[in-house]
C-alpha cells in the first residue's frame, strides 16, 4: 500500500498498519513482511496517546504524541486541517527520552485572526529529526464543542486534580412521581469521559432549567462523587469535597480478602429531600468502587452521604454488608474484618439430583448478589441480617435430553451471628391462585391475580428454563472452574407494584469479569416455560382458553381483562405449569372463585359541555379542544378531548369559581363566503367565565 489514504474516524497509524474504531482494521502487508525477524523500535512511528473515540472538546486542549525512536526526534509538530487547510498551532523541541511530546492548545484562542467555528476537525502530529526530516506522522479526529450554551458540559477530575480520562458519568432527572409516591431516577446518559476527562450532554437529553444528578465513577485512585446540578452549565466535578477512606477486608482467621470487589449503594438519606421512606436510590445502586489489593486493602475517595457497602468474593465466598455508613469529614477508615463468631453461613442442602447451582442474597434494595456455579459443599460467609435468597438450580433429564434451570426465592432469612443456615428446596411443586386486589372484579376492567408455584420447603418459583443437554456434549453450565461473582437484576419497585405499567421480562443474570473489571449479562440459548391461565363461566365452560393467554401469565401475576359483555355471576380461574421432570405432568392450582360485577355505570355529570360548530354552522367534528387553567402568568392543559360526530366535546376536571379558565379549539372549516371552498385550519381561544357547573359553551 502506497500513498495517503483515507480513514474513518478514531484512526492510528502504526508501523504495521492502521487500526480504526470499531475494530476496522487496514493492514500494510508489504511492511508486514519487510518487518519479519525485526524489532519494532527500529522504525520511525508516532501516535496520539490520549485519544477517544467520538471525543467532544473544549478549551484547553492536550495533544499527547508519542514517538517509537526517541533519540532520533529533534521536534514534533502539531498541525490543524480546518476546511482542508493545514495550520501549524505549534512545535515541541525535542529529544525527549520518554518519547512522549504534549501540546496545549487554547481552542478558544485565535487561529490565523479567527476564532474556530463548533465542529469536527483533524490534528496532525508530524515527527522531524535534526535534518529536518519527516520521521512519521498520525492524525486524530475531535469535535470542538466551545460554543454550546445549552445543556451539560461536564469535566471530571480525579481526587489528585488530574484529568479523569474514562470516568464512567451518570446523569438523572430526579423527580417526585405522584403516581408512585416517591422520588424517581430517570437516566438520561451513561458514557465515559473523553481523553480530557469531559462529558458534553445535549440540549435534547438534559433540558435546560431542569435539576439533574451527575455522578463520577473512576479509578486509579478509587473514587465516587456526585451532585445535584442545573442545565444549562458547565460545571467540574473533582475531589474537592471528598474524602479520602481506607477499606480492608479480612477473613474471619484474619488472612487477607484479595481481589474482594467492594460495592456501593448511594442511599436517598443523602438527599436533602429524601423520599417519604428512604432506601437505596434505585439507578444509584451497584456500582463497583473498589478492587482490594493482597493484602486486603485499598483507597476510596467518596463525596460525603450516606451509603450501603459490600465485600463480594468468590475464591473464599465471602458476602460481608455494611448498611447506612455516613461519609463525612470524620470517616476514615470501613473495615470488613469480622471475628468467627460475628458472621452467619449460608449453604444449600445436599441434593444429587442437582448439578450445579446460583446462590444470590438481597440484603437491601432490589437487587441479588451472590456466587454463580456452586454445589452443596459450598458454604457462603455473611454478615448476620435479614435476607432473601434466589437459587437457580441445575437438573438434568438424561432420558429425555434436557437440562433444566430453576428459579427459586426463598421466604425471608433472619441470620443472627453463628447461624448455619441450610437452604432446602425441591419437588413437588403445588399451584396456588389468590386475588392480587381489594375490589371485586368488574366487567370492562382488568382484573390481576396472584399465582404461586411453591416448593415442598416454602420456596416460591420465579422462572423455570431448559435447554438441550447429552452427556456427550455438556452445555456451558458443565464447564465450571470454580464459583464466580454474580449479581441478578431486579425490576424497579414501581414495576414491581403495579403490574398493569410492566412489560415482565426474564430474570438476568450479571457475572463479574475479573479481566474486564465489570459485571456481563450471563447468557445461555435457552427456552423459557411459563404459567398459563383458565377462567370459567358460572356454567363451567372456559372463557379464556390456554392459547389466548399463555404469553402474559407470570409466576408473579395474572391478568383478565373482563369483556364487557361479560355476564355478571361466580367464575373459577386456575393455574397450571408443564415443567417436565420438575413437575412431573401438569401442576394445576385448586380453582379460585371470584364475582364478576356488571359494567360500572357513571352518574358524574360533565363539568363542562362544548359544543362546536364550524364556520358553515354545522358541527365540528373530530377538533380537538383542550381545557385549561391559568397558573402563574400560563395557561395550562388540565384536560384534553375530541369533539364527537354532533361536534360535541365533555369536562371533568374540577372548576371552581376563583379561577381563570380557557377553551383552545383547533379544527378544520370551509370559508362561508367562498362557493366550495375547502377546509382550512381554525385556531380558537375562548375565555370561560366560572358560574355554575356543569358550563354549556
Amino acid at each position: 500500500i502506497s500513498g495517503r489514504s483515507d480513514y474513518p474516524e478514531g484512526c492510528k497509524v502504526y508501523y504495521w498498519g492502521t487500526v480504526c474504531s470499531y475494530h476496522y482494521y487496514v493492514l500494510n502487508a508489504n511492511k508486514a513482511v519487510y518487518n519479519l525477524g525485526e524489532e519494532q523500535n527500529i522504525y520511525d512511528t508516532i501516535e496520539f496517546a490520549n485519544t477517544t473515540y467520538d471525543a467532544h472538546l473544549s478549551g484547553e486542549i492536550p495533544f499527547v504524541a508519542k514517538v517509537s525512536n526517541p533519540a532520533k526526534v529533534a521536534e514534533v509538530q502539531f498541525w490543524l486541517n480546518p476546511y482542508g487547510e493545514n495550520i501549524h498551532l505549534g512545535t515541541v523541541t525535542g529529544p525527549l527520552a520518554s518519547g512522549i511530546y504534549t501540546y496545549q492548545w487554547d481552542s478558544t484562542a485565535l487561529l490565523n485572526g479567527n476564532t474556530l467555528p463548533d465542529g469536527e476537525y483533524t490534528v496532525e502530529a508530524r515527527s522531524v529529526d535534526g535534518s529536518g526530516v519527516q520521521l512519521a506522522a498520525c492524525t486524530y479526529d475531535f469535535k470542538l464543542a466551545n460554543e454550546s450554551s445549552s445543556g451539560l458540559h461536564l469535566a471530571v477530575k480525579k481526587p489528585d486534580a488530574s484529568l479523569a480520562a474514562g470516568a464512567l458519568v451518570g446523569v438523572y432527572h430526579r423527580y417526585f412521581n405522584e403516581d408512585y409516591g416517591q422520588i424517581i431516577y430517570e437516566r438520561v446518559w451513561e458514557d465515559e469521559a473523553d481523553f480530557q476527562g469531559q462529558i458534553n450532554i445535549p440540549n435534547s437529553m438534559a433540558k435546560d432549567g431542569n435539576d439533574y444528578l451527575v455522578t463520577a465513577l473512576g479509578t486509579e485512585p478509587n473514587f465516587f462523587y456526585y451532585e445535584t446540578l442545573r442545565a444549562p452549565g458547565t460545571y467540574i466535578l473533582d475531589g474537592t469535597a471528598s474524602q479520602a477512606v481506607s477499606l480492608k477486608g479480612l477473613k474471619t482467621d484474619g488472612t487477607a480478602l484479595g481481589n474482594a470487589i467492594i460495592m456501593a449503594d448511594l442511599l436517598e438519606a443523602s438527599f436533602a429531600d429524601a423520599n417519604p421512606s428512604p432506601g437505596v436510590a434505585y439507578e444509584l445502586q451497584e456500582k463497583k468502587v473498589a478492587v482490594l489489593n493482597a493484602a486486603g486493602e485499598a483507597t476510596l475517595n467518596l463525596s460525603p452521604g450516606r451509603y450501603n457497602f459490600r465485600l463480594l468474593d468468590e475464591e473464599s465466598t465471602y458476602y460481608l454488608v455494611q448498611h447506612d455508613v455516613l461519609i463525612d469529614t470524620t470517616t476514615t477508615t470501613i473495615d470488613f474484618t469480622p471475628q468467627s463468631g460475628d458472621v452467619a453461613t449460608v449453604k444449600l442442602a445436599s441434593d444429587s439430583d442437582y448439578y450445579s447451582s446460583t446462590l444470590l442474597l438481597r440484603d437491601s434494595g432490589d437487587d441479588y448478589y451472590g456466587f454463580k456455579e456452586i454445589n452443596s459443599d459450598t458454604c457462603l460467609t455473611v454478615t448476620p441480617g435479614s435476607y432473601n435468597a434466589v437459587i437457580k438450580a441445575i437438573k438434568r433429564d438424561a432420558e429425555n435430553n434436557k437440562e433444566w434451570n430453576w428459579g427459586l426465592e426463598s421466604p425471608n432469612m433472619d441470620l443472627a451471628a453463628g447461624d448455619k443456615k441450610v437452604l432446602q428446596f425441591g419437588t413437588p411443586l403445588s399451584g396456588s391462585l389468590s386475588q392480587w386486589q381489594d375490589e371485586m372484579p368488574v366487567a370492562g376492567e382488568s382484573y390481576w391475580m396472584n399465582p404461586a408455584f411453591n416448593d415442598a420447603f416454602g420456596n416460591t418459583t420465579t422462572g423455570i428454563a431448559y435447554q438441550s443437554y447429552t452427556p456427550a456434549s455438556l452445555p456451558a453450565s458443565a464447564q465450571s472452574s470454580g464459583s464466580v461473582i454474580a449479581r441478578m437484576v431486579a425490576d424497579k419497585p414501581a414495576e414491581k407494584t403495579d403490574p398493569s405499567g410492566s412489560t415482565p421480562q426474564e430474570e438476568q443474570i450479571y457475572v463479574y469479569e475479573r479481566s474486564r473489571g465489570d459485571f456481563v449479562l450471563s447468557t445461555q440459548a435457552v427456552s423459557y416455560i411459563r404459567p398459563a391461565i383458565r377462567i370459567y363461566d358460572p356454567q363451567g365452560a372456559q372463557v379464556m382458553p390456554q392459547t389466548s393467554y399463555e404469553q402474559t401469565c407470570r409466576y408473579y401475576f395474572a391478568e383478565w381483562y373482563i369483556p364487557a359483555q361479560q355476564s355478571p355471576g361466580q367464575y373459577s380461574a386456575q393455574v397450571y405449569l408443564d415443567a417436565g421432570t420438575l413437575t412431573n405432568g401438569i401442576c394445576e392450582s385448586p380453582p379460585f372463585l371470584f364475582t364478576v360485577q356488571a359494567e360500572a355505570t357513571s352518574n358524574i355529570e360533565p363539568s363542562v359541555n362544548v359544543t362546536l360548530l364550524d364556520r358553515l354552522g354545522e358541527p365540528m367534528t373530530g377538533a380537538s379542544v383542550d381545557l385549561m387553567q391559568l397558573l402563574d402568568g400560563q395557561y395550562r392543559i388540565m384536560d384534553s378531548n375530541a369533539s364527537d360526530e354532533a361536534g360535541q366535546a365533555f369536562f371533568y376536571s374540577e372548576i371552581v369559581e376563583t379561577g381563570t379558565y380557557a377553551l383552545k379549539i383547533s379544527g378544520m372549516s370551509a370559508d362561508p363566503l367562498v362557493i366550495d371552498s375547502v377546509s382550512e385550519p381554525l385556531v380558537l381561544l375562548v375565555p370561560l367565565t366560572p358560574g355554575t357547573v356543569p358550563l354549556n359553551i
